[in-house]
């Protein structure tokens, strides 16, 4: 019997801890702003600095496809995950949870691409729509 109470009892406390610190907790995704994101071709590190062109074509012949984001207003620590999803709508590539704005201080503008190759890459060989998820936090924030 007493074998029976103690895992409730275990329970009872973990659902009490679960929910007040659930409660006290601030929800990262609510400051943050989704300003825009876009799909480019052929990326160079330094183009960061300049405004992002969008594209709605990548050729087999560009090297690589990059999905960017902005946001707007960040503070705290987050995190961005891509799920590329090839023309068969298979997850062609999902990424880890990479952390971003790991200062935690707020920041009024934070841009992040992730890039995958295309030529000479098997993404080369798969023509037609592409998609391209972006979680903040596991939220889907743009796609």
């Amino acid at each position: 019997m007493k074998a029976n109470k103690i895992p409730s009892v275990l329970f009872f406390f973990f659902l009490i801890a679960f929910f007040t610190g659930c409660s006290s907790a601030p929800k990262k995704t609510a400051q943050v702003q989704l300003i825009e994101s876009g799909l480019f071709r052929n990326y160079e590190s330094e183009e960061l600095l300049t405004p992002l062109k969008k594209t709605d074509v990548i050729y087999t012949q560009d090297t690589q496809a990059v999905m960017w984001i902005k946001l707007k207003d960040i503070e705290g620590n987050h995190t961005l995950r891509w799920d590329w999803i090839s023309p068969d709508k298979n997850i062609y590539l999902k990424t880890q949870d990479f952390e971003i704005n790991l200062d935690s201080k707020k920041h009024n503008l934070n841009t992040s691409v992730h890039r995958i190759g295309i030529r000479g890459e098997k993404a080369e060989k798969l023509t037609g729509e592409w998609q391209v998820h972006v979680y903040l936090d596991n939220y889907l924030a743009a796609s």
